[in-house]
């Protein structure tokens, strides 16, 4: 009987490792591979060809940076121009 808690044991922490590797799989930051760098402090996960245009994340680990960044990529860019209804 002994045996059979240590299988369900260890099929838990294998189901576990299963589900962590996927959700870091399909992480935007691990999908999209944003540039890794250092600002001042911080340091900076970068998609796009600058800060103003791209898509960025910022932390005070390359994991924060990362973290930052996903959270970013699912934003909306607000919209700049005033809401007209179309008639």
């Amino acid at each position: 009987m002994g045996n059979l808690n240590v299988e369900w044991v260890y099929w838990d922490e294998m189901q576990e490792y299963a589900y962590r590797e996927n959700q870091l799989k399909t992480r935007p930051s691990t999908r999209m591979k944003p540039r890794l760098m250092r600002v001042g402090d911080q340091w900076c996960a970068l998609f796009g060809g600058n800060i103003q245009d791209g898509v960025v994340g910022f932390g005070s680990s390359p994991e924060k940076a990362y973290e930052d960044f996903d959270v970013n990529w699912a934003k909306e860019i607000p919209s700049t121009e005033p809401f007209t209804k179309a008639v």
